[in-house]
């Protein structure tokens, strides 16, 4: 396999950050490169850092290509919601006229913006913007509010 040269300055960079850089994966890219640069076989390195051979390559070509800043720079994005791009005009309705259950909020998002989704991604959805079950409670039917007043008097 292909060693990993470093300089004295980028060891001791790699060295700090694998302890100190505010991201975890970033740490392991830099574990796994000193542990490297230290002259550990790869299958060492893979065995000691609990990353695959195919891991290691990876990273290795980062600190090839970028030396440190290759390793820092972390490209992971999710996957950005169709519903996300219909936010106002759902949250609008919804704030409008409320719904009760999810199947009501399904209903009215396939109504405004023609897109169906699960239940599970409706709720997520919601979530991410900002609505929350609420919990009901129940009000008696025949219930003597002067009654209760007089109660709360005398007790």
């Amino acid at each position: 396999m292909i060693p990993v040269n470093a300089t004295d300055e980028q060891i001791q960079a790699l060295r700090y950050e694998r302890f100190y850089h505010p991201h975890p994966r970033v740490q392991k890219k830099m574990e796994v490169v000193f542990l490297r640069a230290s002259g550990l076989s790869v299958a060492e390195v893979c065995r000691l850092a609990g990353v695959s051979p195919n891991t290691y390559r990876a990273y290795r070509r980062d600190f090839q290509q970028g030396g440190i800043d290759g390793l820092k720079r972390f490209d992971c994005t999710g996957t950005v919601s169709d519903l996300d791009a219909h936010a106002d005009a759902i949250i609008a309705s919804l704030v409008e006229r409320p719904v009760r259950t999810l199947a009501h909020a399904r209903q009215r998002i396939i109504e405004l913006t023609g897109i169906d989704r699960s239940n599970e991604q409706v709720r997520q959805f919601l979530r991410r913007n900002g609505f929350k079950p609420l919990k009901v409670g129940s009000m008696p039917a025949k219930a003597d509010t002067q009654a209760q007043a007089d109660f709360k008097k005398k007790a």
